[in-house]
């Protein structure tokens, strides 16, 4: 459970900021946004000194399959938070859908490759995040996280159940295998958006790079939340030609 303090980083520092940045009121959603620009400041450097080189090097040294089989891993430990905030959300039938993937997946697949999507179990993303806001926590600040990006105060909360409660990494008992695959998590993540998240910030025609960012992920989250469908490879600029056997289907509410 180590890894908590990642998870729990972003908490910390809203708590910082409540004490030692005044909200503004330039933007309605964003009260502390001297803060989250210099934190998106500060992830665009680790990115471009640290991540961008790692994540090249990564790409390079391991081919397509590899990689896209590393990728369905790391998935199917997350849908079991996935199943876990569908039935917590009362959504039964998405919850089994979920829940019959993991199963097939970590069988039949060895949790590295998707069989469930060739049985025609199509997999459906959910957080924690929006389980809070079904639950009434539906106004919540914008916040850039050190290294995760762009969050609401919200999502951070819901993160830190999905990401450590709910995943299987936090259980493993060895510190040394822990924060290894901790780590390649993160590098499995950022090689998977590094290309999208740079298309997506360098249109010609934007010129605060952070508005921007900003205002498209609330945008973004905002018809996520309410629409029932909670696929962020969209808002990362139509992520289908990621390495990925299958792509996902949206999420049909339940009436």
């Amino acid at each position: 459970m180590k890894n908590i303090f990642y998870y729990l980083m972003p908490i910390m520092l809203i708590g910082c900021a409540g004490n030692g940045s005044a909200p503004t009121d330039e933007h309605p959603d964003d009260p502390y946004e001297s803060m989250n620009r210099q934190v998106f400041a500060f992830n665009e450097e680790v990115d471009r000194y640290v991540f961008n080189p790692i994540i090249s090097t990564y790409q390079t040294c391991l081919p397509n399959p590899i990689r896209v089989g590393i990728h369905n891993v790391y998935f199917n430990m997350a849908e079991i938070a996935y199943a876990t905030n569908f039935y917590l959300q009362g959504d039964f039938e998405n919850g089994y859908n979920e829940t019959m993937r993991v199963l097939v997946n970590s069988t039949f697949g060895c949790g590295i490759f998707d069989m469930a999507a060739n049985l025609g179990l199509p997999r459906k993303k959910n957080d924690f995040g929006k389980t809070l806001y079904l639950a009434g926590y539906t106004e919540s600040a914008y916040y850039v996280a050190p290294f995760f990006g762009p969050m609401t105060i919200r999502d951070s909360y819901g993160m830190c159940v999905d990401k450590v409660v709910l995943s299987p990494l936090s259980y493993v008992n060895s510190p040394t295998w822990r924060n290894e695959l901790f780590v390649l998590s993160l590098i499995d993540t950022k090689a998977n958006l590094a290309e999208h998240l740079q298309k997506l910030t360098s249109l010609p025609y934007i010129e605060d790079k952070y508005s921007f960012v900003r205002d498209s992920y609330l945008q973004y989250r905002n018809y996520q939340l309410q629409s029932g469908q909670v696929n962020w490879d969209s808002f990362y600029d139509d992520l289908s030609d990621e390495p990925s056997d299958h792509e996902e289907e949206p999420i049909q509410e339940n009436n």
